[in-house]
């Protein structure tokens, strides 16, 4: 048999209304009573029953979030923001991986999983607006990213001024030859690496890369390092992302750093003012621009100049 609210009510010696507020995330619960109603859940290993509380509520708790792919770790880092912060609005987050692919985006956007969650937060590469405008699902949704934009609330970088920036450093540092590497699906070491490697064996030799992602960044440095080519010396590289391995790489990585903690937060903000007050009919989205920063570490600047 499944344990119940019940189950747990006794064994925490509370009513079955506070266990209630307690799985629900109401903050009206005295920190004993809480503390005890959680170790009576753990206990029990008591699991909420998401179908049977979106009858009665029409909410289950949940929202999802649904991105190319976790493997790369600025969706990894940007996941961690995400569920930091809707745990503090007292949701928690399934994640999707899409990888990209057109059928499994349309999943998502279709609302595919809508009866288990109360919003999204999706980053599409393969849609476009045609597709967006065409969904029929009414749950709130928050697309991240540049790729696309509609008539839903959107979180995005302003990509142009941040390459602006990174283009500025580099010229900034007398660099005249500066070659852009990357694409919108271009996420991985190996494409920076491939793409330098035929730069310098076909006699271009840039004297800077402005690489569109950080992973494409440090495969950019593996190939330079494979042909006897100096970063920053010979070549100066910036990437995009301010992902953690970059700044351990070796030399560290100048970077392009958005703030993920303020996307994640905004995102998962902007869902719970959705849930909390429902639009009736169309609705006014929001665009909210992420703020974002640049760092000049030793792939520019080199060792103790910065």
């Amino acid at each position: 048999m499944a344990v119940t609210l019940h189950d747990v009510a006794l064994r925490a010696g509370v009513s079955i209304k506070t266990v209630s507020n307690v799985v629900n995330g109401y903050a009206h619960v005295s920190a004993v009573t809480r503390s005890r109603v959680e170790q009576a859940v753990a206990e029990l290993d008591y699991r909420p029953n998401l179908s049977a509380r979106s009858m009665r509520g029409g909410r289950s708790g949940i929202l999802a979030l649904a991105v190319p792919e976790l493997g790369v770790p600025y969706f990894a880092e940007l996941a961690q923001s995400v569920i930091r912060a809707a745990e503090r609005e007292g949701f928690i987050v399934l994640i999707d991986q899409t990888e990209g692919r057109i059928d499994r985006e349309r999943l998502v956007c279709r609302g595919i999983r809508s009866p288990l969650i109360d919003g999204l937060i999706f980053s599409p590469l393969a849609l476009d607006s045609d597709e967006l405008a065409a969904r029929t699902d009414r749950i709130p949704m928050v697309l991240l990213g540049e790729r696309i934009s509609g008539a839903v609330d959107h979180v995005i970088i302003d990509n142009i001024e941040a390459a602006r920036q990174a283009v500025s450093h580099l010229a900034g540092l007398g660099r005249t030859r500066i070659a852009a590497v990357g694409a919108q699906y271009s996420f991985h070491r190996h494409d920076g690496a491939a793409a330098m490697a035929w730069l310098l064996d076909a006699g271009a030799r840039p004297d800077a890369v402005f690489a569109f992602n950080d992973l494409t960044a440090i495969g950019v440095m593996r190939a330079c390092y494979d042909r006897g080519v100096r970063v920053p010396a010979d070549v100066a590289v910036i990437g995009f992302d301010d992902l953690e391995e970059g700044r351990y790489a070796v030399p560290s990585l100048s970077t392009i750093s958005p703030d993920k903690d303020f996307i994640g937060q905004t995102a998962v903000r902007l869902l719970a003012a959705r849930l909390a007050h429902p639009a009736q009919g169309d609705y006014q989205a929001d665009e909210i621009i992420a703020p974002h920063r640049l760092e000049a570490r030793e792939s520019t600047m080199g060792r103790g100049k910065r």
